[in-house]
């Protein structure tokens, strides 16, 4: 259920993320990008939300002047709770401060749940992140701090706080490995990791990640959702307009 899955924050996916596309800089083009994707399960911090079964996840996402961005992530999830909740729907914003190959990023999330009907407090929150990664030409590393002052549930205040590489072995293949912990004031702490690979052409994406946390069976309502497992991932993205600026 929503109250033991992390988001942390929905970073931009042509930035960073499970699902890599176009990967435009800031700064490099002004526009709007579109992306779809289909995965095999989708994981928020280790933990499948889609009852370890394949899903959606759509993306648009404008590129705005002097680093500022912002979007919308549309994504299938399966809780099997009393309303059958099938459907999240994120909106995010956020500016970049670049200089030398420093990237700060700083953003918010607002997570909603528009199908949930369970008469429960909402699956959704708001959240704020600050991200800083530096470049090592081909090494990218970053260290992120997530809070959200009521999160998921009702559950209280949480914290998110992670760590993250990704390395370039050509411009069309990469590994990447990322570990952190959620820490909630009303729900148990988690641990949890992600490594793997993406490989591209041209607007396609193809993803592998081995994905899992540390909660065990009973924290996970009896369920095998927290079992660590591979991912696959497929996504399509490219621009789709200019702004003109």
């Amino acid at each position: 259920m929503k109250r033991i899955a992390a988001i942390g924050i929905v970073l931009p996916l042509f930035f960073c993320g499970p699902v890599h596309a176009a990967d435009p800089s800031p700064g490099d083009w002004t526009g709007l990008y579109a992306q779809a994707s289909w995965l095999s399960d989708y994981r928020y911090y280790g933990f499948s939300e889609s009852n370890r079964k394949p899903t959606y996840w759509l993306n648009l996402h404008a590129v705005l002047p002097d680093g500022f961005y912002a979007g919308a992530v549309a994504i299938g999830v399966k809780f099997y709770d009393r309303g059958n909740t099938q459907h999240e729907l994120d909106y995010y914003g956020g500016k970049h401060i670049v200089w030398d190959n420093n990237d700060l990023n700083l953003a918010f999330l607002v997570d909603t749940f528009p199908d949930q009907h369970t008469g429960t407090p909402s699956y959704g929150f708001f959240q704020t992140s600050a991200e800083l990664s530096h470049h090592f030409d081909a090494l990218t590393v970053s260290a992120k701090e997530a809070y959200s002052p009521n999160y998921s549930s009702g559950t209280g205040t949480a914290w998110i706080t992670s760590v993250k590489a990704n390395y370039d072995f050509t411009a069309w293949q990469s590994a990447d490995g990322e570990t952190g912990d959620l820490t909630i004031e009303r729900g148990p702490e988690r641990h949890y990791w992600s490594v793997g690979a993406t490989a591209k052409w041209k607007f396609v994406t193809l993803g592998l990640h081995y994905e899992g946390n540390d909660l065990t069976r009973p924290q996970c309502y009896y369920t095998n959702w927290c079992k660590s497992a591979w991912v696959a991932s497929v996504s399509v993205g490219a621009p789709v307009m200019g702004f003109g600026f």
